[in-house]
């Protein structure tokens, strides 16, 4: 206005002219002090924002370096005041920690005009290291190309982020290391992390190159188990970890076991972001508990179905175990067995046993010396007998568990012991007390017994003497290699030999003629598990068949050499058994002729005298014959003969007739 005033006092003229110049003046000077009142507001506004912001902020003359202002967080990282930075250069006061991180920003601010989200590294004033995220632009004001910096300090983010790698870089290795196996997965299935141990374990039993991206659900799937989604989606905030044992299948057919524990890892919203497994292989446990399974199983069923009642007793007295035969030997009543120590059941036994002192006794003595066996047999008052046996339960420490009774009623077997030793000592007397030998060996040969005569026959006084001996200990080596090879064919053809004669040297050096028979001995199921055999002395039977044959001899050469027909036959047969020579000179046949024809006699006889031969023929057998009649024959050259015949009826032991003897004498001249 005052310029107007001026312009106006000096100029003169048009006043009407002269105050619309003026007034154009004014409104122009209006305007500009309007907009200078504006800048100066924003200046205020952006120097209180500039200064206020808590990031880290500068101004940078492009073309001289250095810097025209700084903020107060720009003060208040760095260390430095306004006055110790604004208008000096960064290198200066050796701001940057790497200059070629500078220069780099600076070609690329030439280039592009800004740079963003780059991580430089200052020195504060202090001499720390600080990490900055930098942002850059260009602008232009007036004739000033400015450099407009803005920078977030992210050291403590940086700090945390290392801190974080290296926990998780720890937790990796520990993860690693772990032999439990450890995976991640997505809600989805997908494998986002397995430890070294999964992997090893995972890989040859599901087949799998790379287990990591691939769909957990889908692998057990195909590995045999279904429940896989169904199980993730039974998580919920009250049951927040679950625990299984899982069964699969690998692709080598056999099934493996897995006890494992599946949590979610939860996001900030309380969703899960993953689910953790971590588990461990049980399929060893597993196969071991079938093992023990069926053991059990065995043990149960041989418990059950043993012939012995079994009782289990635990260290501190209380029944542990016991079978249906126990409770059937001793009629025990239920209320007995479900007690918690065996006291009562050991007072309801004791009443039983026909010394019920001795018996009590002796069980207080077991429990009270837990290393001992015990083997005895029981009296009961009913007559029965029972067999116990006891033993303790030991650990593989010498833990003591308990003791172990069985109880077997042999009184069956008592009485079939005493009859079989009474049907022994029956058959030992008659085969000590018959006459012939009787004796049996094993496979290899050994006497295993023998009756009392051929224990007295080889030298031993009793038939136990020969236990255990050969017949090397009481015959010469030839013989006794004669009787065991006989005894092997025997026994490698299984084929009996049956009254064969052999000859012995006795004692006293005499020989002696047994008549032998061998048989193989077999077991129950039909092997040959030795030999038995039996002989008897027939030497005095051998020397009298040797006098008969002798005297049969001295008989035959006087019979050959007499005139007279000498004849033996053999009855009922009516064969000849004996015809002398002298039958070719009275009959005209020789004795082989009537060997050959055993009638030919009866048509030797004069047809007139057949009947009175017939006649006396049947009263020779009653015993009604006179020792000698005549009757005429006609030879073989037609020639009749009168001969004389003397007769003799031969009877066995038991008086029935067996033979006629006779001798024939012609009386024809």
């Amino acid at each position: 206005i005052n310029n107007g005033a001026d312009f106006y006092i000096q100029k003169g003229g048009d006043p009407r002219s002269q105050f619309a110049e003026l007034a154009h003046k004014i409104r122009q000077s209006v305007r500009r002090k309007k907009a200078e009142l504006e800048r100066i507001r924003s200046e205020e506004k952006f120097s209180k924002l500039f200064v206020a912001k808590p990031s880290l902020e500068a101004i940078t003359d492009m073309a001289t370096g250095k810097l025209l202002d700084v903020n107060d967080a720009f003060v208040r990282i760095t260390g430095y005041s306004r006055e110790e930075v604004i208008g000096r250069s960064t290198r200066e006061i050796n701001l940057f920690t790497d200059y070629t991180d500078r220069e780099e920003m600076a070609k690329i601010l030439r280039d592009d005009g800004v740079v963003q989200n780059a991580e430089i590294r200052i020195r504060t004033k202090s001499g720390e290291i600080r990490t900055l995220d930098f942002f850059g632009q260009c602008i232009r004001v007036g004739e000033k190309n400015l450099l407009f910096s803005q920078a977030i300090d992210i050291t403590e983010r940086k700090i945390a982020e290392a801190e974080l790698r290296k926990s998780e870089e720890r937790y990796r290795s520990i993860v690693n290391e772990q032999a439990n196996l450890i995976c991640r997965f997505s809600p989805d299935g997908t494998v986002t992390f397995t430890n070294e141990a999964y992997r090893r374990y995972f890989r040859p039993v599901l087949g799998l190159d790379t287990i990591e991206g691939q769909n957990v659900f889908a692998i057990i799937r195909e590995a045999g188990y279904h429940d896989g989604e169904q199980l993730i989606g039974s998580l919920t905030s009250e049951r927040s970890v679950l625990e299984i044992e899982r069964k699969i299948i690998g692709k080598d057919g056999r099934i493996y076991w897995q006890r494992l524990s599946i949590h979610p890892i939860l996001d900030t919203d309380g969703k899960p972001a993953e689910f953790q497994v971590v588990g461990i292989d049980i399929t060893a446990q597993k196969l071991a508990e079938e093992e023990i399974r069926l053991k059990n199983a065995i043990l149960l069923t041989q418990q059950e179905t043993s012939p012995d009642g079994i009782l289990v007793v635990g260290g501190n007295g209380k029944i542990l175990n016991y079978n249906q035969r126990f409770v059937s030997i001793w009629a025990i009543p239920d209320e007995l067995l479900t007690s918690d120590n065996d006291k009562p059941l050991l007072e309801y036994v004791t009443k039983q046993i026909a010394d019920p002192d001795e018996y009590l006794s002796r069980v207080r003595y077991l429990y009270s010396h837990p290393d001992e066996k015990s083997f005895e047999e029981i009296v009961l008052r009913d007559g029965r007998i029972l067999e116990r046996y006891s033993l303790p339960m030991l650990g593989e420490g010498g833990e003591y568990y308990g003791r172990i009774w069985y109880f077997r009623d042999i009184t069956g077997r008592k009485k079939t012991d005493e009859a079989l030793f009474s049907s022994q000592q029956m058959l030992q007397a008659v085969l000590d007390n018959i006459p012939q030998r009787v004796f049996w060996k094993d496979r290899n040969l050994t006497f295993l017994g023998c009756n009392r005569p051929l224990a007295r026959d080889v030298g031993f006084q009793n038939p136990s003497d020969i236990v255990g001996k050969t017949d090397y200990d009481h015959s010469s080596r030839d013989l006794a290699e004669r009787f065991r090879s006989d005894d092997r064919k025997v026994m490698e053809s299984g084929v009996p030999r049956i009254n064969y004669e052999e000859s012995q040297i006795r004692p006293d050096g005499s020989r002696a003629w047994l008549r032998t028979s061998k048989i193989p001995l077999r077991n129950q199921e039909g092997e040959i598990i030795g030999v038995l055999g039996t002989y008897e002395d027939i030497t005095d039977e051998k020397r009298a068949e040797q006098a008969l044959l002798e005297s049969e001899e001295k008989f035959r050469r006087l019979a050959e050499k007499a005139p007279d027909l000498i004849y033996r036959m053999s009855l009922p047969e009516g064969k000849y058994e004996y015809v002398s020579p002298a039958s070719e000179a009275l009959t005209g046949y020789a004795p082989k002729d009537f060997y050959a024809d055993p009638t030919l006699i009866t048509r030797l006889i004069h047809p007139g005298w057949q009947e009175y031969l017939r006649q006396q023929f049947t009263a020779l057998l009653e015993g009604n014959v006179p020792s000698t009649y005549e009757y005429r024959i006609i030879d073989r050259a037609g020639r009749n003969r009168w001969v004389n015949q003397r007769n003799v009826l031969v009877r066995d032991g038991s008086g029935n007739p067996v033979a006629i003897e006779g001798i024939v004498t012609d009386i024809t001249a």
